[in-house]
This record gives C-alpha cells, sequence and structure tokens, in this order.
C-alpha cells in the first residue's frame, strides 16, 4: 500500500524544473525584497540589475537540474562573485543574502497550485542542488579576498580545488538533506530485533 504513494526522483526533479521555469520572474522577485530585508547593502543596487542577476543563476540552475551540466551556473556563481567583490560587498554580506533563495522558492513552490507533498519533493531536488552552489559561491567569495580567482578570464569552467587545497571536488554535485537527517545509529529497531 506504500508503494502507491511514491514519487519518483525523475518526477519531482522535472516539477522542479517546470516550477522554477514558470515562476522565475516571481521567485526573483522575492528573493531580492527577502534578501535586501537581511541584508540592507543590497538595497543599494537597482531591482532591475539584482532581479536580472537572480534570475540568471535560476536559469543556470535549471539547467543544472535537467542536464547534470554545471558549466553555466559555475560561470554565473563566478561572475556574480567578481561583480559584488568589485562593488564592494564581502562574503558575509553575500552570505546573508544567500538565504533568502530557498524560503522564497519553497514559498513559491506551495503556492503554484500542486499538491503539498510533490511540491515539497520537488522542493527538495531544488535545496539539494543549490546548498552546494550556495557553499562554494561563499567558498570562492571568501578566497577572492585573500588572492585573485584562478584564471579569471575563464568563467567556463567551475573551479573544482577545494577550498583548504586539500583534494578535489566538484561542488555543484548535488547532495540529499534527507540522507543528512537519517542517522544509521538511530534506525527505528524493527519488532522482534535485538538492539
Amino acid at each position: 500500500a506504500a508503494a502507491c504513494f511514491a514519487w519518483p526522483m525523475d518526477d519531482a526533479r522535472a516539477l522542479a524544473i517546470r516550477l522554477l521555469s514558470e515562476n522565475r520572474a516571481r521567485i526573483a522577485a522575492g528573493t531580492r525584497r527577502l534578501g535586501a530585508k537581511l541584508e540592507p547593502r543590497f538595497e543599494s543596487i537597482p531591482s532591475e540589475v539584482s532581479e536580472a542577476s537572480i534570475t540568471g543563476l535560476l536559469r543556470d540552475l535549471e539547467h543544472f537540474l535537467r542536464t547534470d551540466d554545471a558549466a553555466p551556473l559555475a560561470s554565473t556563481v563566478r561572475a556574480t562573485v567578481r561583480l559584488r567583490r568589485h562593488v564592494g560587498f564581502s562574503a558575509a554580506d553575500f552570505a546573508v543574502f544567500s538565504h533568502a533563495y530557498l524560503p522564497i522558492i519553497r514559498k513559491v513552490f506551495l503556492q503554484s497550485g500542486e499538491l503539498p507533498l510533490p511540491a515539497l519533493r520537488a522542493f527538495d531536488q531544488v535545496e539539494n542542488a543549490v546548498l552546494p552552489v550556495m557553499a562554494r559561491l561563499l567558498s570562492d567569495f571568501a578566497l577572492a579576498g585573500l588572492a585573485a580567482l584562478d584564471d579569471e578570464g575563464d568563467d567556463t569552467q567551475p573551479s573544482l580545488a577545494s577550498p583548504r587545497g586539500d583534494r578535489l571536488a566538484n561542488p555543484f554535485l548535488s547532495l540529499s538533506v534527507d540522507e543528512e537527517l537519517t542517522d544509521p545509529g538511530r534506525l527505528p529497531q524493527k519488532k522482534g530485533s535485538l538492539p
């Protein structure tokens, strides 16, 4: 009986892509407004410039969810880091603003007219992709204050260097928040099994 409630991941990802695409302008406007409330320095950026930047990131996120191709998203992330650094923003400013994306996307997905469970599963797909991107953007932003970004003229490739410099890692791989909430040591015991 439980199998009839299953929502395949491919369907959740497809719904996420569609909802992002259909609501891109609304998400961008909401993210800009919430972001400026969280970090007032962003009010100094004209709304059309800020929303265009957010829209570009959302478009590249859709592409990443559709194809697993991180190059456009990496290019946007690096350009954003460079531009914000150039006009005097710090990693701390952007860290605060970055918290505006996911609550707005979740709210828009839940208001989309889709059933709540499929909408939340679609949101999970976005969240699992966005968290590593934001982490990497903030790492690159912090590193940019210490040294110039490697190959600043090359915005086509994601930076694969670990911020710690000790290993290579693709910062644009999706993760699973559900997996992080599942502690193998705390799984419920089956009836009749020994602890």
